[in-house]
């Protein structure tokens, strides 16, 4: 039995077995990976000081999206991406497993996958991920 179960954030309905993924765009790795480096030529380690401008943090570059979606509903299959197989990050050690491999991955700290994870500890309402409801014994 899968302990997660991902949302499909385009129709909201439970992705099951092998009919979707989480995944994010190569392009807006890329994207996000420039504007970082051209942050922080123009603010160096402002953002990590305690005098920081609330422009500057506000102008900071945005978090690379993990997205959730079913293979129909999603409409950027001609684009590369990085994808994990909803059966493949079902269970709580295979998002552990994941977490720690992807943690290797120089982009992976200007991910949202922090959010992720704090959406399926309980901070707000799940729209990616969430845990499944298990039977009383």
């Amino acid at each position: 039995m899968s302990d997660l179960t991902l949302i499909c954030e385009t129709c909201t309905f439970p992705i099951t077995g092998d009919t979707g993924s989480i995944y994010v765009r190569i392009g807006d790795i890329n994207d996000v990976q420039a504007a970082d480096r051209a942050w922080q030529e123009r603010h160096g380690e402002s953002l990590h000081n305690a005098g920081v401008d609330i422009v500057e943090f506000l102008t900071a570059p945005r978090d690379v999206h993990w997205r959730t979606a079913h293979d129909k509903c999603r409409t950027d299959h001609d684009e590369s991406c990085y994808e994990i197989d909803g059966p493949r990050i079902a269970t709580w050690p295979a998002l552990c497993r994941w977490t720690a491999h992807l943690m290797e991955k120089n982009w992976f700290p200007l991910s949202d996958w922090d959010n992720l994870l704090r959406e399926l500890g309980g901070e707000g309402e799940p729209t990616r991920i969430r845990a499944t409801a298990r039977e009383a014994a």
